[in-house]
């Protein structure tokens, strides 16, 4: 039978990797979302569709660095390079 911890970190990892992708398109489409209405209001179209797509985007992938980061501290990362501080050598 397979281990239970095993199991719920699968399952944890692919709920944080459905949240990026789903944070992702949700930011892209709020920014443009935002752009065009703001475009139709004040008849600049499609300069704030495109400025609102950059912005959700920039949003996205700032959320996407964050979740990253939370993953790498839930495996012990404390200084960033992707291993757990306890594998490595001592001095």
């Amino acid at each position: 039978m397979e281990d239970p911890a095993r199991r719920s970190r699968l399952i944890r990892g692919c709920g944080m990797a459905a949240m990026v992708g789903t944070n992702l398109v949700a930011s892209l489409l709020v920014g443009y979302a935002i752009g065009w209405w703001l475009d139709r209001q004040l008849g600049t179209s499609p300069f704030m569709v495109a400025v609102w797509v950059l912005i959700g985007m920039t949003a996205g992938f700032l959320q996407l660095f964050k979740t990253v980061r939370r993953i790498g501290g839930d495996t012990g990362d404390s200084d960033g390079t992707g291993s757990d501080p306890r594998d490595r050598p001592r001095d």
